[in-house]
């Protein structure tokens, strides 16, 4: 998801330091994130993604396959 949303002209950023998930959202928030797209094992399982707008703390499941057509809308909407 990474290399695709990078080849896409989107600025990523991932943690591989195994912090907690309320450490990374704050780290987010530190980086001024406008989205975070969280990867859990449920995601995993069912080939989609989390999409959580920063803004307003709304959340939507997106499938893989379609994240970046979802930016594309939300950045342009």
């Amino acid at each position: 998801i990474t290399t695709e949303l990078r080849a896409n002209g989107y600025r990523t950023d991932t943690d591989y330091l195994g912090r907690s998930f309320k450490a990374q959202m704050k780290q987010a928030n530190k980086l001024n994130a406008k989205y975070v797209i969280i990867v859990g094992e449920d995601e995993v399982a069912q080939n989609v993604v989390t999409l959580k707008n920063m803004a307003n703390s709304q959340q939507e499941v997106v499938a893989v396959e379609n994240i970046i057509d979802k930016l594309k809308a939300e950045v342009k909407g």
